[in-house]
């Protein structure tokens, strides 16, 4: 009950208040950094998994908290997920809203929540993946639980296209 009142208040304080809020991928010595994304490689049950990964923080009163997280991950050989993770604390009825750039906007549900997150899978079809590389902001929209305005979030496509290249699983 604590960890869902913290991220609504949390959630709340990115619509109402001032804010900072960084791109960034994450700070690991496995990951090799292409613009905003980082490509980070696991060895899983015999198999080399490489996905991209960038993270959004909200940095409040000197203190940083992951607000979203893009993950594009291989389904198989041929087709890749976008995982976007979202805190506690959203509405999960109008699910969420992307665009590259000024783009018409694709609805997508949420799948599951655990925990920690609220996940959104989008399996990437090739006209997606041509447009995360010929962009260079992907917009998301989400709502906060019990309010009617949409949090908008930018995610930086710098680097996407070298990133989506190493993306793989084998």
């Amino acid at each position: 009950m604590r960890t869902m009142i913290k991220s609504i208040i949390t959630i709340i304080g990115i619509i109402f208040s001032c804010f900072v809020l960084s791109k960034e991928s994450p700070k690991n010595p496995n990951v090799v950094t292409y613009g905003d994304w980082g490509l980070q490689c696991t060895k899983e049950a015999k198999l080399d998994i490489c996905q991209a990964v960038q993270v959004l923080w909200l940095e409040q009163d000197k203190k940083k908290q992951r607000v979203l997280t893009l993950q594009l991950i291989p389904k198989d050989e041929e087709q890749k997920l976008l995982q976007l993770s979202f805190p506690l604390g959203v509405d999960l009825r109008p699910g969420i809203v992307i665009a590259v750039d000024d783009g018409s906007e694709q609805k997508f549900s949420y799948a599951t929540c655990n925990n920690q997150s609220c996940f959104s899978l989008i399996l990437m079809s090739e006209e997606q993946l041509s447009m995360f590389k010929k962009g260079n902001v992907l917009k998301i929209g989400f709502r906060t639980f019990g309010s009617d305005k949409t949090v908008v979030l930018e995610a930086s496509l710098k680097g996407f296209t070298k990133a989506n290249a190493e993306v793989k699983k084998s």
